[in-house]
């Protein structure tokens, strides 16, 4: 269970529930995190549509987990990214037909474990259909080291994991600015029919480069 000893009084809690709202955060990763504080969320709140009944949706949750959102939606905490790059991913695969799991080891074929951060699964058929991998190096911008860790590492999981159809690789803090990366980039937009995408973390949202962009 998630410890925060901070205190919230009523219009502090207001504030951060308000400013949440404006966050299309899925039902399934609310859960998530309402789960690491020992609390649960009603997932009728979820019916309402405007900003204002949005900010309802949080009235369930104990103040920990109001506070443990913050740090993670507004205060944009690294070591919560993989919260953050798991709503990006959603926008793609609607958490209505996909299920999503945080930190999850997967098995490529050569044996050895990965650390994923994301991975997507299709609920009707319970296959793995998406994954989303972080830069390691936290603090450093990604080089040609890291990307061809992710590569790597992507082939030998798709080894034995043979419908993901995307695979995103997220750094929160940039990409170096290197022919050799910029070519790496466009050339590795698809492994066979799975396609690939570059996201940095930029002004508190995860953003897609475009390979063609990145290789002119």
């Amino acid at each position: 269970m998630f410890s925060e000893t901070k205190q919230l009084n009523d219009q502090q809690r207001q504030r951060i529930e308000v400013s949440l709202a404006n966050y299309n955060i899925p039902f399934q990763i609310l859960e998530k995190v309402a789960e690491k504080c020992g609390s649960k969320i009603d997932a009728r709140s979820f019916v309402t549509r405007g900003s204002g009944e949005k900010a309802n949706r949080f009235s369930s949750l104990n103040n920990e987990t109001i506070l443990l959102l913050q740090r993670i939606f507004l205060d944009c905490e690294d070591c919560f990214s993989n919260y953050r790059l798991a709503v990006y991913m959603s926008w793609n695969y609607y958490p209505k037909y996909y299920k999503f799991h945080i930190n999850q080891n997967l098995v490529g074929v050569s044996g050895v474990n990965y650390p994923v951060d994301v991975c997507v699964y299709a609920k009707n058929t319970q296959t793995l259909v998406a994954v989303g991998i972080q830069n390691q190096e936290n603090g450093k911008k990604t080089d040609n080291k890291s990307l061809k860790t992710f590569l790597r590492s992507i082939k030998d999981i798709c080894g034995t994991e043979r419908h993901i159809q995307s695979a995103y690789y997220a750094s929160s803090f940039g990409y170096e600015e290197n022919s050799d990366l910029k070519e790496l980039i466009g050339k590795y937009s698809r492994i066979k029919d799975m396609i690939l995408k570059y996201v940095e973390f930029r002004d508190k949202v995860f953003c897609e480069i475009s390979p063609q962009r990145r290789s002119q």
